[in-house]
């Protein structure tokens, strides 16, 4: 449980949305479209971890920049050819990228999906939400003191 707090709170403090959070070896991303679905629903947070060439194949699932260097996107690999990968939302309506892209645009492959807890995150790096989060971490701070202090009675 405080582990959960403890990593909701770094989350709010470096909101995971567009550019992601380093998280040891892993970078975490919070997914903001709907070009997954049903798959990886918005709202969900995706844990990536760097991934050899050789190691992401067709069907893997991978975070990738988009042309210009920008913005990210996690897309399913359909095709690999001459060492690029195109990549395609699972999303019927979603077409095929643009143009496939070299390993070096590659972010990582996605290892974890969590459904709704990007969602937490994104909420908890408001005021509102940032608030909340210390109301609940002071709350639970002070159920554990009651109840070592009913354990000892």
């Amino acid at each position: 449980m405080i582990a959960l707090c403890v990593f909701v709170f770094y989350s709010a403090l470096t909101d995971p949305g567009k550019n992601g959070v380093a998280v040891g070896p892993f970078m975490v991303f919070n997914v903001l479209s709907g070009s997954m679905e049903p798959a990886i629903s918005v709202g969900s947070m995706v844990v990536v971890m760097s991934a050899a060439e050789e190691d992401i194949k067709v069907g893997d699932v991978v975070t990738r920049r988009m042309e210009g260097g920008g913005d990210l996107l996690t897309h399913r690999v359909v095709s690999v050819e001459n060492h690029l990968f195109t990549t395609r939302g699972d999303n019927p309506n979603i077409n095929e990228d643009d143009r496939p892209v070299p390993i070096e645009a590659v972010v990582g492959k996605v290892v974890l999906v969590v459904p709704f807890l990007g969602s937490l995150t994104s909420y908890t790096s408001t005021p509102m939400g940032m608030g909340l989060v210390i109301i609940v971490f002071v709350l639970f701070v002070v159920f554990v003191e009651i109840v070592k202090k009913l354990l000892r009675a």
